[in-house]
């Protein structure tokens, strides 16, 4: 999964489970639901993206990943 594809899919998460409980949600709530978490990922420094054996090369490329992801939100 791309950078892109990340983004719309927290997206849609957002937009539909808040559409659950308020009719009146739309994208912008859901973006900045998307960011929000989006942000504490960043916080939390997980390693889900990367293909070097190299930790420090593991966290970089995660990082790198997530930022793109952000950018992808801002873009929608």
């Amino acid at each position: 999964m791309d950078a892109k594809q990340y983004a719309e899919e927290l997206i849609d998460d957002f937009l539909f489970t808040t559409n659950e409980y308020n009719e009146y949600c739309d994208i912008v709530q859901a973006k900045q639901c998307a960011l929000i978490t989006l942000k504490r990922i960043q916080l939390s420094n997980p390693i889900i993206k990367g293909d070097s054996s190299d930790l420090t090369t593991m966290i970089v490329q995660t990082k790198a990943f997530f930022s793109q992801v952000e950018e992808e939100i801002k873009k929608l």
